[in-house]
């Protein structure tokens, strides 16, 4: 693979495959991304093109918003690297373009001061090459204006980063991934509204998701690598995730599991037209009858009363019938309708257990406060 082509596939899948970068997904979409390799022989001579180049984005029939200049000659020499992103913003600056474009950089090789080599979060300023990003200050003004909370950006890229670990970062090999980003992207979860609503009231009544965006992407992710295609939800709330992921993956069977309580909160409750649906209790005699009925479940997703007691007998029911995966939300036990999912979670010794606790972007926070866990009897 090419210099420029690893670079695009690395914007398409990490930068905008885990939104590091919220304001990439456009300019890439629309093809106003340049991106080209330095000729450079040495120092100067790339500064007369990162020069050269801002002169090219201030044309006004410019073809592109932004620039990355690849220089592959300094991939090796992190200590280089770093020296010539010094002479360029003093390049910058002698030349009257302070205040008007900003500089970003990459390099294969990046560590923070405070990190060691190893940690995940220096991917955040990796990439295949050594880049010099071009930017323009009136575009990364507008930016800083639209977006929320814009300036912790780096904080939640570096503890996503940390959560998912470097096997999580995608590939630049093989087929590009599903982007099931831009596939959850028309569905509402909790953000600052739903916040909101659930400190005003207690409960977070609102007909949408309620569960962090990012942790839904990672349980979209699992279903998507586990070939996840029987699915159960207990407790569906509104319905909204069992309906998102349902339209995503088009399970061969699809099921659902409630007392209807949000009807009873004055919101409807929608569901997959082809969905199997119990309306009654998960602990009840009715309840084990349907369940076996309905036969082997890839994954269960149980979500519905949150004691300690009631995710456990749950756990113990559903465990009876067939199945490969048991999962639960509200892990993270942050406030006190949910602390008893987080104790059944940290008892459960027996069986394989995988965790989906991402940053909560959408409240600004660099931290879950939520958390998917999901457990096997063997491991996946």
């Amino acid at each position: 693979m090419g210099t420029v082509d690893a670079v695009m596939t690395w914007i398409e899948r990490v930068v905008v495959g885990l939104d590091l970068c919220p304001f990439a997904r456009a300019p890439l979409q629309a093809g106003r991304i340049r991106i080209i390799e330095s000729r450079a022989s040495d120092t100067e001579e790339v500064l007369a093109e990162v020069i050269h180049e801002i002169e090219l984005l201030g044309d006004p029939s410019a073809e592109a918003d932004t620039t990355l200049i690849v220089i592959p000659r300094l991939d090796a020499n992190f200590d280089d690297f770093v020296d010539l992103i010094g002479m360029a913003e003093a390049t910058l600056e002698a030349a009257g373009f302070t205040g008007q474009y900003q500089l970003a950089h990459f390099h294969p090789r990046y560590v923070f001061a405070d990190a060691s080599e190893d940690d995940p979060a220096n991917h955040t300023n990796r990439a295949p090459h050594t880049v010099l990003h071009i930017l323009r200050w009136d575009q990364v003004r507008e930016a800083m204006e639209t977006y929320p909370d814009v300036g912790r950006i780096p904080q939640r890229n570096q503890a996503l980063l940390r959560t998912i670990g470097t096997p999580g970062i995608p590939s630049l090999d093989g087929p590009p991934p599903r982007d099931l980003r831009a596939e959850l992207a028309p569905f509402k979860c909790w953000d600052r509204i739903t916040q909101n609503h659930f400190e005003t009231h207690n409960e977070a009544l609102e007909d949408c998701i309620l569960q962090n965006r990012e942790e839904v992407i990672g349980l979209a992710e699992f279903i998507e690598q586990n070939h996840i295609r029987s699915y159960l939800e207990v407790g569906v709330w509104t319905g909204r995730l069992v309906t998102a992921l349902h339209t995503i993956f088009d399970f061969d069977t699809v099921a659902a599991a409630d007392q209807g309580y949000a009807k009873t909160r004055g919101l409807p409750i929608t569901l997959p037209q082809d969905a199997t649906v119990f309306w009654g209790d998960s602990d009840s005699a009715e309840y084990r009858e349907w369940r076996a009925a309905l036969g082997p479940i890839d994954l269960v997703l149980i979500d519905a009363n949150h004691s300690y007691q009631a995710v456990k007998k749950d756990f113990e029911i559903n465990r009876q019938f067939p199945h490969r995966f048991l999962a639960f939300h509200d892990i993270q036990g942050a406030n006190r309708w949910t602390t008893g999912v987080k104790r059944f979670w940290d008892e459960l010794e027996a069986g394989h257990k995988t965790e989906i606790c991402r940053p909560h972007t959408e409240l600004g926070l660099d931290h879950s406060i939520m958390g998917i866990g999901i457990w096997s009897e063997m491991l996946p």
